[in-house]
């Protein structure tokens, strides 16, 4: 591939400058094997020679190789000496985007196999994407702090997946980008400024028509969702809440604030955004009270044992599922809700959960449909009795059937007799066949509960949910 000696002569200066510096600590295999570090020789010396800094090389070699017909390929060591270089293998945009898209199908989806669920995520491949990009920036951190070695990191352009890669290196080393205004100044710095197309790559404001498909990912989405998986498992370190990111997520796309508009600062300054609009910051900070952790306290490094991070990495719930068909949310008491993820902005400022009012809008579906029933129930039972009166009476039995028709052709449940005029139909009593002596109005009403009974089956396999009671101080 091309080469370019500027490139060349200014990472040989790096390289000199650490053969100066102090000695290189070595680190016992045991750590190593704790961290869980697979190459725990491969910045040890190379073919006779020491690595003085590292280049992450974060397209899959396959990639790299394909590049070299057009010029572009990777370093050499013969022209990089005494540096190491590593393949990440993270998946390009296009993969990216297959990626979401059979992530969110999966999610909308209203037939989806709920027993395999978790397979189903897996099989869209996003959570392997996010495992392989946490792992390369914990690599990158943990080069820089425990090899005290320099890394270099790229791709194919340098604003995709480097500024992901580079930002969550520094949220494991840095204290400061685990702050509320820390992670502010991280976005600004590693995506607006270094140029990462939030236009190109979103489509705003673009007809279906006009919009570049091939140059559409889910770049940024995906590094929420990276810090996301960080945050969800060590909350502590972490000055802000999952909230945080979750309102940071929806607005990406909303177009509500100039933020993550246009693809470079120069377009920003030219379309004067910063005047025009507001800034997604200046929202955030309004709302601090409720973005927040309250139990904030890690002041230092956050470098995880890697098989931790990467086992524990999950749905982003909160996120994908917001919006699903089906209920993915639990339900939980008032003030545990406060404390967990939003799915709509509205509930997160009134501090209510959305999980809360779909089961009281559950609770009242169930209470309209026990009244409902009780009626029925109720006129079944006083159907019944006026054919055990009528016969009683000495009335004809076709007039005992033709009463009988009038008030339970519409019934839905079993037969019952209900004593008292009582409300609650867990008080009624089954109407004892053997009660009455009237051979052709018992089989008459053992047809009718045969009916009924279907009738009631039909109805319940409808209207099927769990109904769950009130608590004694609702």
């Amino acid at each position: 591939g091309n080469r370019s000696e500027e490139d060349e002569a200014f990472m040989n200066a790096i390289a000199s400058a650490c053969k100066q510096s102090t000695a290189r600590p070595i680190l016992p295999p045991s750590f190593k094997q704790l961290l869980g570090w697979d190459g725990i020789n491969e910045m040890d010396d190379t073919h006779g020679r020491a690595n003085y800094y590292k280049i992450l090389d974060l397209r899959p070699k396959s990639s790299a190789m394909a590049n070299r017909t057009q010029g572009y390929g990777y370093e050499q060591n013969s022209n990089y000496p005494n540096m190491h270089l590593t393949f990440c293998n993270i998946g390009n945009i296009h993969a990216v985007s297959d990626s979401y898209k059979k992530l969110i199908n999966l999610c909308h989806s209203t037939s989806a196999n709920d027993v395999a669920w978790t397979q189903l995520v897996e099989e869209t491949k996003w959570l392997h994407h996010l495992r392989v990009i946490l792992k390369a920036s914990w690599d990158c951190a943990v080069t820089v702090h425990y090899k005290r070695l320099p890394v270099l990191v790229h791709c194919s352009h340098g604003w995709d997946r480097t500024s992901q890669v580079c930002a969550l290196a520094q949220l494991f080393l840095d204290p400061y980008y685990r702050t509320y205004d820390g992670f502010f100044a991280l976005v600004e710095k590693d995506f607006l400024s270094f140029g990462h197309p939030f236009h190109l790559r979103a489509a705003h404001g673009e007809r279906n028509s006009e919009r570049k498909e091939s140059q559409m990912a889910q770049i940024f989405i995906q590094f929420l969702d990276c810090v996301y998986q960080i945050l969800s498992q060590f909350p502590s370190f972490f000055e802000f809440n999952g909230k945080y990111v979750s309102v940071i997520a929806e607005h990406v796309y909303s177009c509500r604030f100039g933020t993550f508009l246009c693809d470079n600062e120069r377009d920003r300054v030219r379309a004067q955004l910063s005047i025009r609009t507001y800034s997604i910051w200046d929202y955030l900070e309004s709302k601090r009270e409720f973005l927040s952790n309250p139990h904030f306290c890690g002041k230092g490094l956050l470098m995880p044992p890697l098989p931790c991070l990467l086992r524990g990495v999950h749905l982003w719930s909160d996120y994908f599922l917001r919006y699903s068909p089906k209920v993915s949310l639990p339900c939980m008491p008032h003030a545990l809700a406060s404390r967990t993820q939003i799915y709509d902005e509205m509930d997160l400022y009134q501090k209510d959960d959305y999980s809360n009012a779909l089961l009281h809008l559950t609770l009242e579906s169930a209470l309209k449909w026990r009244r409902e029933t009780v009626a029925l129930r109720r006129n079944a039972a006083a159907g019944t009795a006026a054919i055990i009166d009528m016969d009683a009476n000495g009335n004809s039995n076709n007039g005992a059937a033709a009463t009988e028709e009038t008030h339970c052709s519409d019934a839905t449940a079993p037969l019952v007799h209900q004593e008292g005029q009582q409300d609650d139909y867990n008080n009624t009593v089954v109407e004892d066949e053997s009660s009455t002596t009237v051979e052709s109005l018992k089989q008459r009403i053992l047809e009718l509960e045969r009916q009924l009974a279907a009738k009631t089956k039909a109805m319940e396999e409808k209207d099927s949910f769990v109904c769950v009671e009130k608590s004694n101080d609702e």
